[in-house]
């Protein structure tokens, strides 16, 4: 009690809205902890989550504010399986995470996430030359399309502003380097940056124990 009555006279009727959002998080967090049936599940601030049947939260995950974790169900009838989302052991997120899914999204353990990264498995519409959705389709209208499921392997870091597109695998004890867009697979324990075009920077050589430049193509 000492500590809310410190925080109405630092804050006067302001610690009212901030009591309001302590009770909430918490409140939110305690049914997250309970639906997931993760006793050590983190989020800072109340995450949108959405598709919960569908998720799989490994042990000890933290996550920062702004989270916005969704799986949708069968977006038209060419998507035949149910959707997945796997979130393995340790891993740990920063600010505004996005994750969506409608075919399947796995991240391994000890994935170490940075702030504003999206990680997805579809795009709006259909873009190939025998079906496609026309321009004049507003984007939100077109259904939903797969082009395949991302898997990130155990131990790799994803760094801010990261976006991971559909199909995408992304091998163990890599590195994605800041705002790279992942439209590629990334073999493991490889640094990966992107400027116009991906492409990996720097491969791992287990036999010599050392980070080398890939010849170029």
């Amino acid at each position: 009690m000492s500590r809310i009555r410190e925080l109405f006279r630092r804050n006067g009727m302001w610690a009212v809205f901030l009591v309001y959002r302590l009770a909430v998080n918490r409140i939110s967090l305690v049914f997250i902890r309970w639906m997931t049936g993760v006793p050590d599940i983190y989020f800072q601030g109340t995450p949108r989550i959405i598709g919960m049947r569908y998720i799989h939260v490994g042990r000890n995950f933290q996550c920062g504010r702004g989270a916005w974790i969704e799986v949708i169900e069968k977006p038209d009838e060419d998507e035949g399986s149910t959707p997945r989302l796997s979130i393995g052991d340790n891993v740990v997120a920063s600010e505004y995470l996005h994750v969506a899914a409608v075919n399947g999204v796995r991240i391994g353990d000890n994935v170490l996430i940075g702030s504003g990264v999206l990680i997805t498995d579809h795009a709006h519409g259909r873009y190939g030359r025998t079906q496609g959705d026309l321009p004049a389709t507003p984007p939100g209208d077109r259904a939903l399309s797969s082009k395949g499921k991302v898997t990130i392997g155990r131990n790799v870091w994803i760094a801010d502003g990261v976006k991971i597109l559909p199909g995408v695998t992304i091998g163990e004890g890599s590195i994605i380097g800041a705002n790279s867009v992942v439209a590629e697979d990334v073999p493991s324990n490889s640094i990966y940056t992107s400027g116009g075009a991906g492409r990996i920077v720097k491969v791992f050589n287990y036999d010599r124990h050392e980070w080398h430049t890939p010849p170029n193509e």
